[in-house]
């Protein structure tokens, strides 16, 4: 029988995107121990980059993702930026992606902007995260990136259940 975590972890600290089947320890995003493909989560895109070329490889990994950018731009040169309202204004876009009923969020960005998207989503039951990504530098010094997989990040809850050993 295969069983998939709602929400923290499970007896044996396997992160809530996997999945596993009784008396099996094999592991496998997106399928169960018997390679049968789940239902693909819903993922929203909490970064600045769009992600069309990239929606395969998030199927791949279990995915279905919107692939239209959703983090607002914070630009410090062109307006005033406080942190109450980056705050707002990232409350108000996690805030619709909830009510779309997202149940993950994929971050990248300002690290300010970041952190309270973190926050605002686990508050509303939203997992974050984050994409394993290669870099390749090319002859002319540009960045190809290349997605390899993801993390989830920890909720504070489970991270200080964990013990320090653990993380």
């Amino acid at each position: 029988m295969t069983r998939k975590i709602e929400k923290g972890y499970c007896a044996h600290n396997r992160n809530i995107t996997e999945v596993w089947c009784e008396g099996c320890s094999y592991v496998n995003y997106g399928k169960d121990c018997h390679n049968n493909q789940l239902p693909l989560l819903k993922l929203a895109n909490f970064t600045l980059h769009k992600q069309d070329e990239y929606v395969e490889k998030w199927r791949e990994l279990g995915f279905e993702i919107d692939p239209a950018p959703r983090s607002p731009l914070v630009e410090y040169e062109k307006e005033e930026w406080t942190e109450a309202k980056i705050f707002k204004t990232v409350q108000k876009e996690i805030e619709k992606i909830y009510e779309e009923g997202y149940k993950y969020i994929l971050i990248g960005g300002l690290a300010n902007v970041m952190i309270y998207a973190y926050h605002i989503a686990e508050d509303l039951g939203i997992n974050t995260i984050m994409a394993k990504t290669l870099r390749i530098r090319t002859e002319d010094g540009k960045f190809v990136f290349v997605p390899q997989g993801y993390a989830t990040l920890l909720n504070t809850i489970n991270m200080f259940d964990l013990g320090g050993d653990s993380i």
